[in-house]
């Protein structure tokens, strides 16, 4: 009898070999949606030591499918029957999204001034605050780590002040939470963790998701989720917790970074003209029964005032390895950049605009490959982004909009 009971719970736990999706149809669409994007070059690893090194693991290409095929699952199993929507899988609640300005600092040093930190350069810029929790109506008020996402969309046109017109003149998104490191590295945990999240078995979930994590990705998790609590979107620090190039693929002195962005300290905002009219969010407590208290927090300061935000590079070295995102880089942030949030006008065509912008920004994919060449991404966890976020996103907007082009079909339990 024991070792029956010991088979059946070995057998819940054991869900790498079982088959936890066993719908057909739906497999076919998960498939059809790979089979789109195989054809994509996966990220061919660069070295430029002493500065920095990548490392393949074992059978990352494919695992990056399976990890996108589950991730896939998850988006289906979140899928909102009533209202036919299919949030993000990652980071599904938002707080707001808003237009910005993104300046870079003046007389930088050479070294950093790269790319889009091309000294004194500014550009027009979309900024997505969210939760990652994958609970697009959780409460605020949970235990959760905050999101900051950034697309640079256009140069700024500086005498005429922000473009509105649709077209796409850049190509640079930046992906942050509000925690500096990452909860693990390995792929094959990585596929592990996540079919343990959507698995039906509170077992599978309660032994699985440790054993993928480990000691390092639980206490990384653990402090992730339980932090000071964020009053507002505008008063935390979001880290991208994992490594960036600075420098194009000719740079002999392209080296790793990392970038984060943290509220406005006291005094920069002298550093530039534009900063002048932003001012110093205060913490304010939340009411209890607001569990979009961020959203809240949020657009009361916006709707009032502009606001500020600054953005930093931190450089590695030698000792500071891009395969390992678990553990935190030791060097100084180095400020490059000033986020401009302007103020929302509280009328009725500004709320239109609000609403206008938030729905360009749902509709849109925030891609840490979304990258010049000078910043594309390094290690293995951007890696397995490069093939795992753009299947995700396809699959969710054809769930959204089944007439799009190259959308299989739904089945019906879609």
């Amino acid at each position: 009898m024991y070792a029956l009971l010991a088979g059946m719970i070995f057998s819940l736990i054991g869900c790498d070999t079982l088959p936890t999706h066993p719908h057909d149809d739906v497999h076919k669409i998960h498939a059809a949606i790979i089979e789109q994007h195989q054809s994509s070059k996966y990220p061919i690893l660069d070295s430029n030591l002493p500065y920095f090194s990548e490392q393949e693991y074992q059978d990352e290409q494919v695992l990056s499918y399976l990890i996108a095929d589950e991730a896939m699952y998850t988006v289906n199993r979140n899928y909102d029957e009533n209202l036919n929507v299919a949030s993000r899988e990652a980071h599904p609640k938002e707080h707001g999204c808003v237009k910005a300005e993104f300046h870079t600092y003046k007389n930088l040093n050479p070294s950093l001034a790269k790319g889009v930190f091309a000294n004194g350069q500014a550009y027009e810029a979309l900024i997505r605050f969210s939760n990652s929790s994958e609970n697009p109506t959780g409460n605020d008020h949970d235990n959760d780590a905050r999101g900051m996402a950034i697309k640079l969309i256009n140069l700024l046109d500086k005498k005429h002040g922000r473009r509105d017109e649709k077209l796409r003149m850049m190509n640079q998104d930046f992906i942050m939470i509000n925690h500096p490191v990452f909860l693990l590295d390995d792929p094959s945990d990585y596929l592990s963790l996540v079919r343990a999240q959507n698995s039906s078995s509170a077992l599978v979930k309660l032994f699985d998701i440790p054993i993928a994590l480990g000691f390092r990705g639980m206490w990384n998790a653990y402090h992730t989720i339980n932090q000071d609590p964020v009053m507002n979107p505008l008063l935390t620090q979001y880290y991208s917790m994992v490594p960036y190039r600075l420098g194009n693929n000719e740079d002999q002195k392209r080296r790793a970074i990392k970038f984060s962005v943290r509220p406005i300290p006291p005094n920069t905002k002298n550093y530039l003209e534009v900063a002048q009219s932003c001012v110093e969010v205060k913490r304010v407590e939340s009411e209890a029964h607001d569990k979009n208290y961020l959203r809240t927090a949020l657009f009361t300061v916006l709707e009032k005032d502009s606001a500020c935000m600054e953005f930093l590079i931190q450089e590695g070295d030698e000792a500071m390895s891009v395969e390992n995102s678990q553990v935190e880089w030791d060097s100084p942030f180095t400020p490059v950049a000033l986020i401009k949030i302007p103020r929302i006008y509280p009328d009725e065509e500004d709320f239109d605009e609000i609403k206008k912008v938030e729905k360009s920004c749902e509709d849109e994919s925030f891609d840490p490959w979304n990258a010049r060449d000078e910043h594309r991404p390094l290690g293995v966890v951007n890696r397995l982004r490069k093939v795992i976020y753009p299947i995700v996103s396809d699959y969710r907007h054809c769930l959204n909009d089944q007439e799009s082009e190259g959308c299989p079909g739904k089945t019906d339990e879609e």
